[in-house]
């Protein structure tokens, strides 16, 4: 688990060498639409029922797999979301509010100074990969489970909400808590 926040990190500060770049890009093309489009599958309001009603349900149909999978999924969430949610506090600025992608302001309450780690891509990859680790049973499922994190990723770069650097950080720290 913190070896996976190392890491995420880390890797936050290598992509952040292209965040201007894609900003530069996302304000080019003007795809905000799109990117709400793509950022939803990772909005708590779709997560929290999707995790809670499929445990539930896992539940009622007496079906242990479900229910073990969404089980593994409610705590990676709540977990990854406990880190991301003290990482933000850094302080950085989201690429809409700042014209330097190293803007900071300690401590970031604000929330046009909680950038730093996504939220909504850590949320997405704490649920979506261990779901598909769990509950996958061929190729098309794992791909569209696992390619979830990456679009809702990408839609949050479109919207001008987060650098890539943030979504990266946010991935990896979803996803390890699955893995470590």
């Amino acid at each position: 688990m913190f070896s996976g926040i190392v890491i995420g990190i880390g890797a936050g500060i290598i992509s952040s060498l292209i965040d201007d770049e894609l900003k530069n890009f996302s304000e080019k093309i003007n795809a905000k639409v799109l990117g709400k489009i793509m950022s939803f599958p990772g909005d708590g309001i779709i997560i929290t029922p999707l995790v809670l009603g499929g445990y539930i349900f896992g539940v009622i149909s007496e079906n242990q797999k479900l229910k073990s999978a969404f089980l593994k999924s409610m705590s990676n969430l709540l977990f990854s979301t406990i880190a991301v949610q003290i990482l933000k506090f850094s302080g950085r600025e989201r690429p809409s509010a700042a014209d330097f992608q190293y803007d900071f302001s300690f401590p970031g309450i604000k929330s046009k100074f909680r950038s730093f780690p996504s939220g909504h891509a850590q949320a997405s990859s704490a649920v979506y990969f261990t779901l598909g680790k769990h509950l996958c049973e061929n190729k098309l499922c794992s791909i569209i489970l696992f390619s979830v994190p990456p679009i809702v990723s990408f839609g949050r770069i479109l919207e001008n909400s987060h650098w890539l650097s943030d979504t990266i950080s946010g991935m990896i720290i979803g996803v390890s808590f699955e893995l470590f």
